[in-house]
């Protein structure tokens, strides 16, 4: 028997892996100021399909705080229509399989006519308890970082992304230094690493791209605040 087919397809949030072409290459490489390998290439086109894949696919996902608003909407309508057929018993606080155990594992069978509201009642507290161990649950995520999406945040990504380049381009004796200041009368006012980041980002697409309408230094800024996890 075939599986059911999701309501949701995870598969079509996600994106798709870069490639970059013979002419990307070359525009890249002449920014960066340095002939970069077949191996290295291969190396930047891997960690950079990883942030063209999941980026789209993090932006695009529902955010804990709207999960968390709706899961309190819920709890508290069914818990709203299951009082109505009698005081609601406190049960303690269950994890998914004692739900499962507590509300469903013994009902081997479909309701009988005439059993309707006692199978609704069963279904409104398996509700009840599975949105009190959600909202425990997302409740528990950082509340400096409230656009969480499964532990990952929008910026996290592009924050992975650079350091994997960084440690690709320092482990090849390659330069991956970042200037902090902002005297633009020095001659290496961009660093070569800055130029990379980019050029690189002009092949992306847009919802993986960041500071891109801004100068260099604004960039360069980013690029340390990624290299602190922040």
């Amino acid at each position: 028997m075939p599986r059911p087919k999701p309501r949701i397809d995870i598969q079509k949030r996600l994106g798709q892996p870069i490639a970059f072409s013979v002419d990307e290459r070359a525009a890249i490489e002449a920014k960066y100021g340095r002939k970069l390998t077949s191996e290295q290439w291969e190396q930047i086109t891997r960690v950079t399909a990883a942030l063209t894949i999941f980026t789209p696919g993090i932006k695009d996902a529902t955010r804990l705080p709207v999960v968390l608003s709706k899961l309190k909407k819920l709890e508290a309508a069914a818990k709203s229509v299951r009082s109505e057929f009698n005081e609601i018993p406190d049960r303690g606080n269950f994890t998914p399989e004692e739900i499962y155990w507590a509300f469903f594992a013994p009902r081997r069978r479909p309701p009988r006519p005439g059993e309707e509201l006692l199978f609704l009642e069963e279904i409104l507290g398996a509700v009840i308890k599975f949105s009190e161990f959600a909202i425990q649950q997302i409740q528990k995520a950082d509340p400096e970082h409230p656009n969480d999406w499964y532990g990952v945040s929008e910026g996290e990504v592009w924050n992975i992304w650079v350091n994997a380049l960084t440690k690709i381009m320092k482990n090849n004796g390659l330069p991956y230094k970042v200037r902090k200041d902002k005297d633009k009368n020095k001659n290496d006012a961009q660093s070569p690493f800055v130029k990379l980041i980019q050029e690189l980002q002009n092949c992306l697409p847009k919802e993986c791209r960041e500071f891109t309408q801004s100068d260099d230094y604004a960039l360069a800024q980013r690029i340390n605040r990624a290299r602190r996890g922040k």
